[in-house]
């Protein structure tokens, strides 16, 4: 039931008017609604009015068709219009006794709602209910779909797919140089696995403020590299094995700032190919965050030398997508 406010029913007395309905008082007509019932102090109102809530309390029914007329009124500023109303008890409607099959069937319907508001991968409670699973289990399975659509391309097609990585004399893009490039197609097959002669050999030994230089990560020293041929002599092949394919890369963004580097170092022609970052969905996979809610990054663990780190990579796929990776 809704209660339609209505306006006053005003009698003029001596210093104002008063409404015969609601029992208020003013010393000039007002711009007020009536409720329609009198209006009752802060718990003042008589026994057998009760609010709604100690109308459900007392086993009266609430639901809207049942629900009496209101008998009573007192101001609550929560209430909507300022007003929360008071029921007669003597005209409410008993609640309906369930009997012990009802009551399973609601606690069946209750359990049945709360379970879908929990991850069933997880068990942790959604944020919304209309999901399938929360947020972290949400990007754990795109992530794990995502690597079944790689590989499914993969094993179609190895040769649309490349996985690459490198290793430099440092980190800085433009400073730096890559002394080892290795490729490997989308089943594991090894197209090039090449030292590389830089033109700064001597900046692989650079320590910076860690302390810690290049060599120190993935062994490699100057005098190794004196036979190596330089990025300009094995650009080539790699233009040929990279050009408008899909390249899977692990912390692609560094890779391809130290391709681009050593390409416009040697004034080489631009190589153009779609680099896809298998370091964000496998943090979205692995599920570990931040305090900020953002996914840690994690190591690849493959070894420090280019072409490991390529196996390492498409072994991720594998087991990202819950499969068995090709030996």
């Amino acid at each position: 039931m809704i209660w339609k406010l209505m306006a006053h029913d005003l009698q003029t007395v001596t210093g104002g008017v008063i409404c015969s309905l609601c029992g208020r008082s003013w010393a000039a007509i007002p711009v007020s609604k009536c409720p329609g019932v009198k209006i009752y102090r802060w718990g003042k109102w008589p026994e057998h009015l009760l609010t709604k809530k100690q109308l459900d309390d007392a086993g009266f029914s609430t639901t809207p068709k049942l629900l009496p007329a209101p008998a009573g009124a007192v101001q609550r500023e929560k209430s909507p219009d300022g007003l929360m109303f008071l029921y007669d008890r003597n005209t409410a409607t008993p609640k309906r006794v369930l009997s012990d099959e009802e009551k399973a069937m609601r606690a069946e319907v209750t359990r049945k709602i709360a379970a879908r508001r929990l991850c069933p991968r997880c068990g942790y409670r959604k944020e919304r209910l209309q999901d399938a699973y929360c947020e972290s289990c949400g990007d754990h399975i795109s992530a794990r779909d995502w690597a079944r659509r790689v590989l499914a391309q993969c094993a179609a097609d190895a040769d649309t797919i490349r996985i690459l990585d490198s290793e430099t004399t440092g980190l800085d893009a433009g400073y730096n140089e890559i002394i080892e490039l290795a490729v490997i197609d989308g089943r594991g097959k090894t197209l090039l696995d090449t030292r590389i002669k830089p033109l700064h050999p001597e900046r692989m030994l650079e320590r910076g403020e860690s302390g810690i230089c290049a060599t120190d990560i993935h062994g490699i020293r100057p005098e190794m590299l004196e036979d190596a041929p330089t990025f300009a002599e094995v650009y080539a092949d790699l233009f040929h094995m990279l050009h408008g394919k899909t390249v899977l890369i692990y912390n692609a963004p560094y890779d391809t700032a130290m391709l681009r580097g050593d390409r416009k170092r040697y004034s080489l022609p631009r190589l153009d190919f779609e680099a896809v970052d298998v370091m964000v969905p496998y943090a979205e996979w692995c599920g570990e965050r931040r305090r900020d809610g953002s996914y840690r990054w994690q190591k690849l663990n493959g070894g420090h030398s280019a072409l490991s780190d390529c196996v390492a990579t498409l072994k991720l796929l594998h087991e990202m997508a819950e499969m068995e990776a090709v030996k």
